[in-house]
């Protein structure tokens, strides 16, 4: 499958508007992922000052999900669903992502399994590191057992 860059995020994640919080995709190799996104009145979360540096968590999340989406597709394999596990590590440099900003998102694959995946995350704009974390991801072996997963009340 050839997929060209940039790339709209949105076709290598499971999610659906409004919850889609980054916007393209800039470069990715086998490790590594760089997206994007516009912090604008029109995304979630957003306010005058910003979007709350937290926020950035599922920012990051959502770039390990294009990274594991893009080898899905590249594969031709379905996109499927997955969790986030553990956030190790996080510092935020700022308490808000700068209104109007360009947001920078890398994701550097420390374990890249099929079903487990960890990564280095950082956020940036204009150059200036914002936050930095070490996400930790889970996805089932199909769609039908993350909702499994999902549905199952551990009785």
């Amino acid at each position: 499958m050839n997929l060209t860059l940039p790339i709209n995020a949105a076709e290598l994640l499971p999610h659906a508007p409004p919850m889609v919080l980054l916007d393209q995709i800039l470069y990715v190799d086998a490790q590594r992922l760089i997206g994007q996104t516009l912090m604008q009145p029109t995304f979630p979360f957003y306010s005058e000052q910003g979007v709350a540096s937290h926020i950035g968590v599922e920012i990051m999340a959502q770039t390990c999900g294009a990274f594991v989406g893009w080898h899905d597709k590249h594969k031709g394999s379905t996109i499927r669903a997955g969790l986030l596990l553990s956030v190790r590590n996080f510092v935020a440099h700022c308490a808000y992502l700068p209104a109007a900003g360009l947001i920078e998102s890398t994701v550097e694959s420390i374990l890249f399994g099929e079903e487990l995946g960890v990564f280095f995350c950082t956020l940036s704009c204009a150059g200036q590191l914002l936050a930095q974390a070490q996400l930790s991801l889970m996805r089932p072996h199909s769609n039908e057992a993350f909702m499994a997963l999902l549905a199952d009340k551990h009785e």
